[in-house]
This record gives C-alpha cells, structure tokens and sequence, in this order.
C-alpha cells in the first residue's frame, strides 16, 4: 500500500539504517602533510582569530537600485545578518543578496545588496555586532559566487614549542604542493549528518526526509518538534488534521509543514515544499559534498595523477577538458604540479558532467555508495534544482605566510571561492 506521497506507509519512527550509508561511504581525509604527526593547538577560542574578507569578482558601478555594504560581522551567520538588513530596510528577503556564506565565528568582512533601498536609509541599519564599511550602488543584485576568492589571517593558539618545527614543515608543504580541496565540516551541518538528508530528497522520499529532518540530530529538540515527529511517525490522518490545534509552539521553520499536513493530510510531497527550499538546497549540497570528499580520498589515497579520461580544468577559469589516449599524462601531472592545471572531482547533479575511464569509474562508484545507483536527479519540490559542477581537488595556496607571534601562530593566505580555511588547519591537526 503507497500513501500520498508514493512511499510505502510506515508507522516506524525512524529511518532504516541502511537507507542512510553516509558512515559507510564517508572516507577518511588524506593530507599532503600525513607523515608528520597531529599538532595540538586551539582554534577560534575568540572572534579576531578568524578573520576573513571576500573579494569580490567586479567592481560596483556606482549606480543603480540595489544598494551595495561591505559590513564587517562578529559571531553572527550570513542568513541571520541578511534578515537583519531585509528588516532594517522594509524589504522582502529575496530583495537582499550576499555572494557567498561566511563563518559565524568569527570577523567577517563580506558585500551584501539591497533592492529598493536608498542610500539615504543607511541610518536604518540596525544590525548588532556589525560595522558598515562602504556602501556603493549597482544596476544588478549581488549574486551567490560573485566571488574571485577569499583572504584570511587565523591565529593559531597553544602550539606547543617543540612542535614549532613540524608546524611551519607542515605549512611549507602545502604551499609547495597545494591543499586538498575537501569540504570542511561546516558544509555537513551540526550534527555532520545532512549528507543523509541530501540523499533522501534525491531518492523522493518525501516522508522519510521529514522524519529524519525533525529528529534531535537535525532539529533542536521541543516538546512541540518531537509531538510533530510523533504524528508523522504514526501517520494517522485524524491526528494530522489537528496540527493547526497548537502549531503555534513549533518553530517558525515547522509552522508551514504542520499546516500543509493539517490542510492535506496524509500528502508528504506537498508538506515538503512548505519547507524552506534555502534549507532543502543546502541538504541537496551536503550530498553533492560528501561525493566530492569520498572521489578526493579514493584519488589520494591511489591514483593522484592525471588518468584517460579525466576531466581538467585551467586553474583561474571554468573550462573543463579531457585526459584522452592521445595526451601526455605526464605533461599533465607536470602542469598540474605547477599549478597551471588542475584536477577535477564531481559536484553531482543534472548538467554536472562525469569523467570516463578509469577516474570516472571511481567517481560512479562513489556516488553509488553514496546511495544514487542511477544518475538520476529527479527533485521532489518544484523549483528545486541541482545543476552540478566541477571542483578542483588540489588548490594552490601560494600566498601562504606565517609569523610567531605572543599568542600563538599567525597565518595569512588566499584562498579561491569555496575553499575552506579550516581544511589548511585541518593538515596541523589531522582532525577534520
């Protein structure tokens, strides 16, 4: 028996654990640095220890109806200064635009657009722990990926002396031989299981994904969240018409789901896309990332040099071009090693291309432990999509210095759009 959504009917509270592999095919890091041991130190223990500023990718015309701030934040998200700004301004949200997330602990220093909003307004800007830089004008909202990349000082603290030497061999190395591109763990969520979520949209299991996205691991627990789970878990339409009774007590994120359900019970599709598609499209991203990652590792941990049919790309630009019999591998690892080229993994998704040969067998094998048998990218929410890309899995970092400072070990370096600062951290710990 199939129920509104096309799932087989359930009164299970919980997912089965083999439609969730994400511990299964999760691979562990390799590090350019591996044959030195893990360094102990503290990150992040105040904001000034992560600093980092966006650059972005044109200059602003000075002109137009979106007012452009380059604002400098302190310990607070991309999403919830973006609301602050849409609430300062009288606007809608989807009139605000930033061109890339950045950490919430930290100081940030990053562009935002506002549609509509007079320069005049600025007084209107009421956004705590936030610091307006400049404000100019465009014709055009700033767009996600408006990005040429991002610099960076950390503070490194609680180094141990005697390890002084490892750590600046350790960063030396990565400056010789470039990071390994892996998606930190913020990419994963809090729990670092979102991966599982991505993957439950991807098979349209509408139900599943909902019973999973309220869990504790996912959701902070309520008595209202863990009544909501409960009645989804039993799946009886009677106690589903009743959600408008105290809907009320949910979250503002659950409060659309609880009366979607009320209005059509029994239809976990349509109670799907009452959800927040930012939030569905970063579950779906979770996944794409945890491709990535698994296809860097297997390359690592084996075949790091260009193979027949893998798909490169020119470092600095977007243009894709395949390894075949007739080109000299070794000229390609040679170019990669200089950083000239690089070697791509895949972002999986619709218009996303896969490698052939032996690199693009790596590559399926991967996405079928990940729990995607076919290359299907069939979405449950209407206006979903995943469109895919190409992410190099090495990046230069050649910008890389360190100074030793009172408190502790100083870095400053670049970084190109979607690079984590965190992974260069993660080679001195070994702790992803």
């Amino acid at each position: 028996m199939k129920d509104a959504a096309g799932e087989a009917g359930s009164t299970a509270g919980d997912v089965p654990e083999e439609t969730l592999p994400w511990e299964h095919w999760r691979k562990p890091w390799h590090y350019v640095s591996a044959r030195i041991a893990p360094i102990e130190l503290a990150f992040k223990t105040e904001h000034e220890d992560f600093e980092v500023e966006e650059q972005l990718s044109f200059e602003p015309s000075g002109e137009g109806e979106h007012l452009f701030l380059f604002l400098e934040k302190r310990g607070r998200s991309t999403p919830d200064l973006a609301r602050s700004l849409a609430r300062s301004f009288q606007v809608e949200s989807k009139d605000v635009g930033w061109a890339g997330r950045k950490d919430t602990r930290g100081v940030t220093r990053q562009w935002f657009s506002v549609r509509g909003a007079p320069s005049a307004d600025l007084e209107r800007l009421e956004a705590p722990d936030c610091k307006l830089l400049r404000h100019t004008r465009n014709d055009r909202k700033l767009r996600l990926g408006a990005l040429t990349g991002n610099r960076f000082r950390l503070l490194l603290r609680g180094i141990p002396d005697e390890r002084r030497t490892d750590a600046e061999s350790v960063l030396a190395l990565v400056r010789e031989q470039g990071l390994p591109n892996y998606f930190a763990a913020q990419r994963f969520g809090v729990s670092g299981r979102a991966p599982e979520l991505g993957l439950l949209l991807l098979q349209g299991r509408a139900r599943q994904y909902l019973l999973r996205r309220l869990h504790p691991d996912h959701s902070p627990l309520s008595e209202a969240t863990g009544q909501l789970l409960e009645v989804i878990a039993r799946g009886k339409r009677p106690e589903q018409r009743k959600l408008t009774e105290w809907m009320g007590e949910l979250p503002r994120e659950f409060a659309p789901l609880a009366a979607q359900l009320a209005r059509r019970p029994g239809d976990w599709r349509s109670a799907l896309r009452a959800l927040d598609r930012g939030t569905l499209s970063l579950h779906l991203s979770a996944w794409q990332a945890g491709v990535f990652n698994a296809v860097l590792s297997e390359r690592f941990a084996g075949r790091k040099q260009p193979l027949s049919g893998d798909l490169l790309q020119l470092n600095g630009s977007h243009s894709l071009f395949e390894a075949n019999e007739a080109e000299d591998l070794r000229e390609l690892e040679t170019r990669c090693a200089a950083f000239e080229l690089a070697l791509t993994g895949p972002l999986p998704g619709q218009r996303a291309p896969l490698a052939t040969g032996l690199g693009g067998q790596i590559e399926r094998n991967c996405m079928e432990r990940a729990g995607l048998v076919a290359e299907r990218f069939e979405l449950p929410v209407k206006g979903l999509h995943l469109p895919g890309a190409r992410r190099a899995l090495v990046v230069p970092v050649p910008t890389l210095q360190w100074t030793w400072e009172a408190d502790g070990l100083r870095l400053e370096f670049a970084l190109p759009p979607g690079a984590y600062a965190t992974t260069l951290v993660a080679e001195l710990t070994k702790n992803p």
